[in-house]
């Protein structure tokens, strides 16, 4: 069958195939299904970019190597981190870190700290200029020089 003369037939609906042997009662009639080599296909081959939408896409089959290093991927889509975790970088690759609470200044002041040890300032040459608002003027800004003296700023023109 097919072999001498090709069959044109279209798949695009439920097909059944029935055949008889010379002088004998026809087989039962069974629907033609794919078989394996038929599960990659030339339309499967040739689907256009942005065809498959993530609507199309089975919720949790995409793992970390389908993603391209390059995607820009919204944090709210990633998996959540422990209780005291911040989500950083770290050379090129995003990871969850536990924030280290004796790094930083609290509002409400900080307890245990040493003066030879702890500071708010810079650790360069660098002035630091504290200001209320964010405004820049003289009535809400002061700059702590590097030589210890404090002055207001300066206006700018």
């Amino acid at each position: 069958m097919g072999s001498v003369a090709p069959l044109n037939i279209k798949f695009d609906k439920e097909l059944w195939l029935e055949f008889c042997v010379i002088n004998q009662p026809p087989f039962s009639r069974t629907p033609l299904s794919s078989v394996p080599f038929a599960f990659n296909s030339i339309i499967s081959e040739t689907v256009k970019n942005d065809a498959i939408t993530s609507r199309k896409i089975l919720n949790g089959s995409i793992v970390d190597e389908d993603i391209n290093d390059d995607a820009q991927i919204n944090v709210s889509k990633l998996k959540g981190g422990i209780n005291g975790y911040v989500l950083m970088t770290s050379g090129n690759k995003v990871i969850w870190k536990l924030l280290a609470i004796e790094n930083v200044w609290l509002l409400s002041g900080n307890s245990d700290t040493n003066e030879g040890n702890n500071f708010i300032g810079t650790s360069d040459n660098a002035a630091v200029e504290i200001r209320v608002s964010n405004k820049d003027t003289i009535k809400n800004s002061l700059i702590l020089n590097n030589n210890g003296s404090i002055q207001r700023h300066k206006v700018k023109n």
